[in-house]
């Protein structure tokens, strides 16, 4: 067990569906794009938290600049696909919380699963995931946004020579 509480509670440990980040066997660029996300899930949930700016330190730290910045852009425009496409609100695991940022929430879970499955050209398993994620609106502009993230990621960049 963690032996961190903060002052409502959390000691880090999952329940329910939760999962343990750790268990999930993320890369540290899986776990960069779930931070950044979180954090502007926390912006549209708390503005005054200015969390996006974080987003913005993390996605330099983690990826550099100026990818850092496209892809922070790139993760935005994912969330922002989502948050047009559901209906109820999206649950995520506190990115501020030590105890919080180490559990993987379901809502979050189907987000990086819809992320995989297209990178790894997986449609139909991609299909289901979105249709999850977006309560079963219109789930293109969120596939559309992830694959871009992942392009942004993983294309080939020209070299100069």
């Amino acid at each position: 067990m963690p032996s961190y509480t903060d002052p409502n509670g959390c000691n880090g440990s999952p329940k329910g569906k939760e999962k343990r980040l750790s268990d999930m066997g993320y890369s540290k660029t899986d776990v960069a794009i779930l931070t950044i996300a979180r954090l502007y899930f926390l912006t549209f949930s708390d503005p005054c938290s200015h969390a996006w700016m974080r987003a913005a330190t993390v996605a330099g730290a983690s990826f550099g600049q100026p990818d850092g910045a496209a892809i922070a852009a790139k993760v935005l425009d994912a969330v922002n696909a989502l948050r047009a496409a559901r209906s109820t609100a999206f649950e995520f695991s506190s990115p501020e919380c030590p105890g919080c940022s180490q559990i993987l929430c379901e809502a979050e879970r189907q987000f990086m699963a819809l992320y995989h499955a297209l990178a790894q050209g997986e449609q139909s398993s991609a299909h289901g995931h979105a249709m999850l994620l977006c309560e079963g609106g219109n789930s293109a502009h969120l596939m559309a946004a992830l694959r871009a993230l992942y392009d942004q990621i993983y294309a080939p960049r020209p070299t100069m020579v």
